[in-house]
């Protein structure tokens, strides 16, 4: 089998490539969080990538741009952590997104998806 095409994205197999441990590609792991300084001088916020199925639940779903930011703080926020309802609240209060989106730029960045501004972040999710 010649997979040694490393130029054209090819996975290598060979004796580099050893059988996936099933019981640890399920079991349980800690995700890294990340410092997230708030913009406003107001404080640090611990944030964590979302996970690939919390990604999935977003992903092609008809959700406002608010409700995609609620969603993706109380899935990512870490400390402290924040429900959908205390999310919507602080949008309310957030001037102009400032912490908000720092916080979603981030959590996106280290999610692995497109980073950008306002309601143009969450075009990808969209069917």
């Amino acid at each position: 089998m010649d997979a040694t095409r490393p130029e054209n994205g090819a996975v290598i197999l060979g004796a580099h490539a050893g059988i996936a441990d099933k019981s640890a590609l399920l079991a349980d792991v800690a995700f890294d969080v990340t410092p997230v300084h708030l913009p406003s001088g107001r404080g640090t916020v611990m944030v964590k990538p979302l996970s690939r199925a919390q990604a999935m639940a977003l992903y092609g779903r008809e959700l406002s741009a608010r409700d995609m930011e609620c969603e993706m703080l109380a899935g990512a926020c870490v400390n402290p952590r924040f429900t959908i309802g205390e999310v919507k609240i602080w949008q309310e209060r957030d001037q102009a997104g400032q912490d908000i989106m720092a916080l979603v730029d981030a959590i996106m960045g280290l999610s692995g998806m497109e980073i950008g501004a306002g309601k143009a972040a969450y075009k990808q999710f969209r069917g």
